[in-house]
């Protein structure tokens, strides 16, 4: 018992989710869509959120569909 309150106090010093990881997270356990639009979705996703990127990178792709490219900030 003793442990637990020590483990439940020191939850208490771990601060919340800022309110912009908990949109992000709402958003990908939310995702429902057929896969051209869920692959979509997830590579918007994974703008905002590198960790999941490698696994939408190894999510296969219907032929003739290309893997979305990084955001560029070069101008042409």
């Amino acid at each position: 018992m003793i442990r637990r309150i020590a483990r439940l106090q020191s939850d208490v010093a771990v601060p919340p989710l800022a309110p912009v990881w908990t949109d992000r997270l709402e958003r990908l356990f939310a995702l429902r869509a057929p896969a051209p639009q869920a692959l979509s979705t997830l590579a918007d996703l994974a703008r905002d959120m590198p960790a999941i990127a490698p696994a939408v990178a190894r999510i296969p792709r219907p032929p003739g569909r290309h893997r979305p490219r990084a955001a560029s900030t070069c101008r042409r």
